[in-house]
């Protein structure tokens, strides 16, 4: 993620309030007027610790040359970030090849894979401090490692061209078929902005030809990613894979980027889409009780409800009765004070806004006055029978579950392995929506990994669970968790498949308590039960 330079231009806000107003947006969901190039500077602060150094010892460009341009702009020392980013060039050997490559493995990718993200934010830099410091050396590498950039990555490059269409490759290796591109969203929009200011900077037809490329390539595909009636957009489409909230919520600031570097509305129209699919996941909550009303938000949702994002959530609300603010703590303090805001008012007569924070940087998601209401009884448990408790799942009498080791009840060695002990809830057919939270109580005797499955009138969707911990947890579900689960409305069944192939010795699970709630439900049972609800770290989720 890339570059910054000034003001927004008077006629790209005059085309952007344009737009604003023919756009077809939900009631309340705006713009967020954010900068020029604020998906540049995102998670980057002017106190920010810049870790150059270690950086450049793990082999990682992309936060080398994006902490590196995000310090330059936040402090202007000119003399500082040519020093750095000769030190990039250096470690790189950057004159000699071109590009840069990850010195770790990635997933499936060997150490020594590239991408298009640093693969243009690198010449851009370059581009930038060259033109600024005086230093035609960087211009000249700069278009260098722009043209390798531009290659397809069969030669070792970002681009893929499709005819008059082209996508910038997020994740790239020696030996890659075409037929293995990912087609990250994220990745292609970090590199289309790059590409456009190189090509403002250095007035070239190659880097001009390659955004317009892009940009087709990008509008033709954009329905696979959030397609008509969709309730949640999808990261990547190769395999199909479901955002985590914290990147939608980064898709959002990389479109308004867009729109204010470029003036191309549509992307001001993609990121309203996304403001609809939050405000819609995401509500604000009116609720009353006692006589005592306040307002109530909580980042526990779809389509991850245990990975709490790093983004702080901050709600502001302004009414004649005056004005209220909270936000989340950073989740390193609890997942209370991560995930769930309240706030009493005086009366519901209020427009609240929504932000999410990175840093010292803010961007709005919604603004609104229509709330949710929220009803203050406590969630009923959905009532469910226990089925097919088998393979290397044995019943016990206190209604709890033992699991054999799979070496112990196969026990006729690799060619006998029952690998999973299986476990069936059972259930009147219900409606399941999109805002729905299927809540279990599940106490576990030793940390277990597992998958799961919605089912539905012989129909099944299922996903790989957060491994559980030792003790007693809520196990939290939502079905857009599910790769499958977009268009699913119903559920009659629950299935879970413990791996039993890594458990050293025996082990218990005992399943309790089902609820289907919405998120004032979902912290209604975590505050009734007292039960902590299975979390994620949200630093393992952030590769930028």
């Amino acid at each position: 993620m890339t570059g910054f330079i000034r003001l927004v231009l008077a006629v790209l806000a005059a085309a952007c309030a344009a737009t604003a107003a023919a756009a077809p947006a939900p009631a309340d969901v705006q713009p967020s007027g954010s900068g020029k190039y604020k998906m540049y500077l995102w998670s980057f602060s002017p106190s920010h610790k810049y870790e150059l150094e270690k950086h450049l010892k793990d082999g990682d460009p992309l936060r080398a040359v994006w902490s590196t341009w995000a310090q330059y702009h936040h402090t202007r020392d000119l003399p500082l970030a040519l020093r750095n980013v000769d030190a990039i060039v250096r470690h790189w050997n950057v004159d000699s090849t071109a590009k840069v490559t990850y010195g770790y493995a990635y997933n499936n990718m060997p150490a020594g894979w590239w991408s298009g993200m640093d693969g243009l934010m690198l010449p851009w830099l370059l581009v930038q401090l060259g033109q600024e410091g005086g230093r035609r050396d960087l211009v000249d590498l700069g278009r260098k490692v722009l043209k390798k950039s531009l290659a397809s990555p069969l030669e070792g490059g970002t681009l893929w061209r499709e005819g008059n269409r082209c996508w910038f490759s997020e994740y790239a290796w020696p030996g890659m078929k075409k037929s293995e591109e990912f087609y990250v969203l994220n990745g292609h929009l970090f590199s289309l902005g790059a590409v456009f200011e190189l090509a403002r900077l250095l007035k070239d037809k190659e880097a001009a030809a390659a955004y317009e490329c892009g940009m087709r390539g990008m509008r033709e595909r954009l329905p696979e990613f959030l397609g008509a009636g969709d309730h949640w957009a999808r990261y990547m489409t190769t395999p199909s894979t479901i955002n985590p909230s914290l990147y939608l919520i980064y898709e959002i600031v990389q479109l308004d980027s867009l729109h204010a570097m470029t003036g191309e509305s549509v992307f001001f129209d993609e990121g309203i889409r996304r403001r609809a699919l939050l405000q819609r996941q995401y509500p604000i909550y009116a609720v009353e009780k006692n006589g005592r009303k306040e307002v109530f938000f909580s980042s526990s949702g779809a389509p991850h409800p245990y990975q709490l994002d790093p983004y702080q959530r901050v709600v502001r609300c302004r009414g004649p009765g005056g004005a209220v603010s909270l936000a989340t703590f950073p989740a390193r303090d609890g997942f209370d004070k991560s995930a769930f805001l309240s706030a009493p008012v005086r009366d519901f007569d209020l427009t609240c806004e929504l932000y999410a924070r990175a840093g010292s940087s803010e961007i709005l998601i919604y603004s609104t006055s229509d709330f949710v209401k929220a009803g203050a009884a406590a969630p009923q448990p959905l009532r469910y029978e226990t089925r097919d408790v088998m393979l290397d799942a044995v019943p016990q009498k206190d209604g709890s579950i033992l699991l054999q080791p799979d070496i112990v009840s196969a026990p006729n060695g690799p060619q006998y392995l029952n690998t999973s002990g299986r476990v069936s809830l059972a259930f009147r057919s219900r409606p399941l929506s999109p805002t729905d939270l299927v809540v279990l109580e599940v106490e576990a005797s030793e940390p277990l990994n597992y998958s799961i499955s919605l089912n539905a009138a012989g129909k099944t969707i299922m996903r790989y669970g957060k491994p559980l911990k030792q003790g007693r947890q809520l196990v939290v579900l939502s079905s857009l968790g599910f790769d499958e689960g977009m268009h699913f409305h119903a559920m009659d069944g629950i299935t879970f498949y413990f791996d039993t192939t890594r458990l050293g010795k025996q082990a218990r699970v005992k399943l309790a308590n089902l609820y289907v709630v919405d998120q004032y439900g979902l912290y209604l049972v975590h505050k009734s039960t007292g039960i902590p609800m299975l979390s994620e770290d949200p630093a393992s989720l952030v590769k930028m």
